[in-house]
């Protein structure tokens, strides 16, 4: 009896130091909906489909614009994505800082995302894939993406 009590209170205690962590140190918690997604397909160089909490999701990659298909490049680009993207599973981040994604005018979700420690949407512009597009801002990294386009050239 005594030894489960002990094992019951370190758990409880792991469990709170894991919620003081996500609290005030930004570590993303167990149940953050964008952790863990697992890739479905590469739609092209800058849409995948995601399975996130057991949903398929349509994600646009923020900061970048490959080329669409039937244009120069668009297989290339595929290709990169398709390689960043080989382990099946990545985090999602957004713009905002309360880590909720916004989502365009066709519904996918505008994320910037993660495989393997790896920023994909900085890779594809590092690659010569796609300018740094800030059309709509410069985003949450546009040291990493300024580095990765003067890479480029």
């Amino acid at each position: 009896m005594r030894g489960r009590r002990t094992a019951v209170a370190g758990l409880v205690a792991v469990g709170a130091l894991l919620a003081g962590l996500a609290a005030g140190y930004g570590v993303r918690g167990l149940d953050d909906p964008n952790t863990g997604c697992r890739v479905l397909d590469v739609i092209d160089g800058d849409t995948v489909r995601v399975r996130r909490c057991g949903v398929a999701e349509v994600v646009r990659l923020l900061c970048v614009d490959a080329p669409e298909k039937g244009q120069a490049g668009f297989e290339a680009a595929k290709a990169q994505v398709e390689q960043l993207l080989a382990a099946g599973a990545v985090d999602l981040q957004g713009e905002r800082e309360d880590g909720l994604l916004k989502r365009d005018v066709y519904g996918r979700l505008l994320a910037y995302v993660w495989a393997d420690g790896v920023l994909v949407n900085v890779e594809l512009v590092r690659a010569g894939h796609s300018p740094y597009y800030v059309k709509y801002g410069k985003g949450r990294h546009p040291g990493a993406f300024l580095n990765a386009a003067a890479d480029a050239r």
